[in-house]
């Protein structure tokens, strides 16, 4: 576990200089992220995420964060409605294009 240690710590430094490139949604993500692994791995090192937990309060707060972090990269990933409706509106057009075509011809084939 000290080389997943070393390792982690060596990339979230050099991710640190990256951040201040990116947009400000993702500079959020990041800090989110960067709270969640710091958090977990105080967890772990505390005991709260043993197999069988000690303490409910324990179990509920570590596995609600693991949730919250889930669903919030489902909302910060997920595309937006303009995209939606571009998508939509492309795959009605498809549809159209594909009923225009000679219905009749294909039935004289036989």
């Amino acid at each position: 576990t000290s080389i997943y240690a070393l390792w982690l710590l060596y990339y979230i430094f050099r991710a640190m200089g990256e951040v201040r490139r990116l947009s400000p949604p993702f500079s959020f993500i990041f800090g989110v992220t960067m709270f969640t692994i710091i958090v977990m791995v105080a967890g772990l090192f505390a005991g709260a995420l043993a197999p069988i937990p000690t303490a409910a309060i324990d179990f509920l707060l570590f596995y609600g964060l693991i949730n919250l972090y889930v669903w919030t990269l489902a909302y910060a990933y997920a595309p937006s409605g303009q995209t939606y409706e571009e998508q939509l509106s492309d795959s009605e057009m498809q549809t159209i294009s594909l009923d225009d075509t000679d219905d009749e011809g294909d039935s004289s084939r036989g």
